[in-house]
């Protein structure tokens, strides 16, 4: 699999990726703990359906939403918003750097780095 998604900037996001929550007080990364088969570089890369707190989306630092900046423990009902619809993995879109995701504690998740 090529590294870019297409030619307006877009990559595809693998493991290891640098993540920000506008609620947190540090960056965090993405990890994948199962495989999906595919890799860019020898990395995994990753689905819009890949959002389980701390197994995928690591912690942030502490969370500036919540009182008295407890430890930041994102925690997401939903997946990723920006697939890339024409490219999916197992019938799932693959991440885009473009991807945000909402945190139920209100910050918004976005990609820092793709990892790559």
């Amino acid at each position: 699999m090529s590294s870019v998604a297409n030619g307006q900037g877009e990559k595809y996001v693998v493991d290891g990726a640098t993540i920000r929550c506008s609620g947190g007080t540090s960056v965090g990364e993405l990890h994948l703990p199962n495989s999906h088969k595919t890799t860019i570089n020898g990395k995994k890369v990753l689905t819009i359906q890949d959002n389980e707190s701390l197994a995928c989306i690591g912690s942030m630092g502490q969370c500036k939403n919540r009182g008295k900046l407890p430890p930041c423990v994102p925690s997401t009902n939903m997946q990723w918003h920006q697939g890339k619809m024409s490219v999916c993995l197992g019938g799932t879109p693959t991440l885009l750097n473009t991807a945000i995701i909402v945190c139920t504690h209100g910050g918004v998740i976005r990609i820092v780095a793709d990892g790559q």
